[in-house]
């Protein structure tokens, strides 16, 4: 008798232990299949992610070609007084090369910044009518798109200016004057457009906001009543490290004979 009873026990035993055991590994397979789910959740959340960036990559590089395509090549003649007379102030360069030669003696990059001429209304040959390569390109996009709005021509009174001209430039009303060797006009970064005081009556005020908020759209920035007139590109967004260093550049390129093309004035011209 005691020996069944003790059969009994250990083969109830042996069930507990074996159902245990089964428990167990259901278990373990379970947890194995959630870790391998996690982890085929987290490849196809990576993939998807880099499908998606190179899809904007792509997009991106896509706008900018056809930005460039589209802003670099035609100057609408509105002033042919004070056109320079070069056939190159038509046909801006929407690459970084230039013809002029590179000395590495000198602080300038001219793969990234030179002078080139552009058609500015109001502007005379006596006061260069040129502007760096990359505003040169900002400055069209925003005449092709005010031209298409329908805008009457938009005048200027200055754009580029040699360090002499900064020095013995007049201030106007109440716009200021910046110390030589610091003015954004000396890096062929800045613009001051006649007109852009509301007080002036010079535009009617919807074409007056339009003119503002399209140069703004293209990355000008306006002093507003600090300099009602002047709009100009930071440093930053055509990739240089400061206004000084890009003044630099603007100005050794005058120094060598640029900008080409017809319209270089004299250094102190007015």
């Amino acid at each position: 008798m005691n020996t069944t009873k003790t059969i009994k026990r250990h083969h109830k035993q042996f069930n507990k232990l074996n159902k245990l055991n089964k428990l167990n590994k259901l278990n373990n397979q379970k947890g194995f299949l959630a870790v391998v789910g996690i982890v085929i959740g987290v490849v196809l959340i990576a993939f998807a992610a880099m499908v998606l960036f190179l899809t904007l990559l792509v997009s991106s590089g896509t706008k900018k070609k056809s930005l460039d395509q589209d802003v670099g090549a035609k100057v609408t003649n509105n002033d042919t007084n004070n056109d320079p007379t070069n056939n190159d102030t038509n046909n801006i360069p929407t690459d970084n090369t230039t013809n002029q030669p590179y000395k590495p003696d000198e602080e300038q990059d001219l793969s990234t910044g030179y002078l080139v001429c552009v058609s500015l209304p109001g502007i005379s040959a006596n006061r260069t009518p040129a502007l760096d390569v990359r505003v040169a390109r900002r400055y069209l996009a925003v005449k092709q798109e005010l031209d298409a709005l329908g805008i009457p021509t938009v005048r200027f009174t200055w754009a580029f200016r040699t360090n002499c001209q900064q020095i013995n430039i007049v201030p106007s009303g109440r716009n200021p004057k910046a110390k030589p060797g610091t003015s954004p006009h000396e890096a062929g970064r800045a613009l001051d457009v006649v007109g852009l005081d509301p007080s002036s009556g010079a535009f009617r005020k919807n074409d007056w906001f339009t003119i503002v908020k399209v140069f703004q759209n293209h990355g000008w920035q306006w002093l507003a009543k600090k300099d009602p007139p002047h709009m100009h590109i930071d440093a930053s967004q055509a990739g240089e490290l400061s206004n000084l260093i890009w003044i630099q550049k603007a100005q050794a390129d005058y120094k060598r004979g640029g900008p080409k093309g017809g319209c270089r004035g004299p250094e102190c011209g007015s």
